[in-house]
């Protein structure tokens, strides 16, 4: 379904674009409010190299180890040049930390757990329930604030990288 979703999306307003910047943003992985650049190409791709030359030499790849995120298959960021095949795709994830690792499993667990043998109405399903959203949200104003700043750089590089 969210393949489908995302080949309308891009049939329909991109279809004509020549040039395309993606920013996916991500949270769970890493430490608290840091936002890890993260691309889906390999370090000597020409992809990985203009992501580098738009966003800054602080990139990761999921294919080398250098990123907290594993290599994924089917996803829509590496999907995307394949559904935008006239287009040159410049795509970056922001994989925003929240909690350690540890705590973000745990989260996920419970919640796979409550799915399949709890009551998401219950206190416990709450509680569960807050969990998860700790894990993958940081309520608070300084996770928040590095969030805004890190995405408006990101926004601010992806617009100068289409303009040249």
């Amino acid at each position: 379904m969210v393949r489908r979703t995302q080949t309308s999306i891009f049939a329909h307003y991109l279809a004509e674009a020549g040039k395309v910047a993606i920013i996916d943003y991500h949270s769970g992985l890493g430490p608290w409010g840091f936002g890890e650049q993260i691309v889906t190409q390999a370090r000597q791709s020409a992809a990985f190299a203009r992501a580098a030359s738009w966003f800054g030499a602080a990139l990761t790849s999921t294919l080398d180890g250098s990123s907290a995120s594993t290599a994924i298959l089917g996803d829509g960021l590496s999907a995307a040049p394949g559904l935008l095949a006239q287009a040159q795709v410049t795509a970056v994830a922001l994989e925003v930390g929240t909690q350690p690792q540890d705590q973000v499993l745990q989260a996920l667990c419970a919640d796979a757990w409550l799915h399949a043998h709890g009551d998401c109405g219950s206190a416990l399903g709450a509680s569960i329930k807050q969990q998860i959203r700790a894990a993958f949200y940081g309520d608070a104003d300084d996770w928040k604030g590095m969030v805004a700043g890190q995405s408006l750089l990101l926004c601010k590089q992806a617009i100068a990288g289409l303009l040249h």
